[in-house]
């Protein structure tokens, strides 16, 4: 939907940040961290926000929505971190390859 269009759009905007810096081991981490975080908490939040029936409109409702959502942050994580260093490790080397590309 749309709202998950837009956060996608934030973390192309947070990753087009990291290309223009140099890659470091901090700043893949902190972004990866940064974006896989916070989709995860403005994605959760959307949930509860339109949600009549599933959780209450409350700080407990809220919560307990955040808790249902852990078991995919972890997985998310995980595939964040291990796609971004395939097409970060490619894009490095293909960068080396072809002068075009720097």
């Amino acid at each position: 939907d749309g709202v998950h269009m837009g956060i996608f759009a934030l973390i192309t905007l947070l990753g087009s940040r990291l290309n223009q810096q140099k890659i470091t081991a901090l700043n893949f981490i902190s972004t990866n961290l940064v974006s896989g975080i916070g989709f995860f908490l403005l994605s959760n939040f959307a949930v509860w926000l339109s949600s009549d029936i599933t959780y209450a409109k409350s700080i407990q409702g809220l919560l307990t929505c955040y808790a249902a959502g852990i078991p995919f942050l972890k997985n998310t994580l995980a595939s964040q971190f291990i796609f971004s260093a395939i097409f970060l490790g490619s894009f490095e080397y293909l960068k080396n390859r072809i002068p075009a590309l720097n």
